[in-house]
């Protein structure tokens, strides 16, 4: 998978340096048989290809992460999406109520080091 992944980073960067446009090529016609044309053509196709398998490969691994399909054998790219963006909010909403807490808890424990600094002074001045 590696080495398919670097092959087609190295074919962008090909095509890249031979065009001016930035790897964009004009429009040539579909019917010349000469031998760049389809080297291009081959060299387009396996680029696509590349795409398309890094494409489902990233599907793959976003629905690995979400925890309603995790152990499904398939699904629809559509449901992975929208269970993500569901699973987004979830935890964005989890983590606005854990730092809500996080703050509450440590008022609360500057309140008690306060208690105690007090109670230790209290105590020092009786003995």
């Amino acid at each position: 998978m590696l080495q398919q992944q670097a092959a087609f980073h190295l074919q962008q960067q090909q095509i890249r340096q031979k065009s001016p446009s930035g790897g964009r090529t004009p429009k040539k016609c579909r019917f010349s048989d000469s031998e760049p044309d389809s080297e291009k053509r081959s060299l387009h196709n396996n680029m696509e290809r590349m795409r398309r398998i890094d494409l489902r490969n990233s599907f793959d691994d976003l629905k690995t992460l979400l925890p309603s399909l995790a152990s499904a054998q398939r699904a629809p790219k559509v449901t992975i999406l929208k269970d993500a963006t569901s699973y987004l909010h979830e935890l964005l909403q989890k983590d606005r109520t854990l730092s809500s807490h996080v703050t509450k808890l440590r008022a609360h424990q500057e309140e008690l080091r306060s208690t105690l600094s007090r109670l230790r002074k209290t105590l020092a001045s009786i003995r």
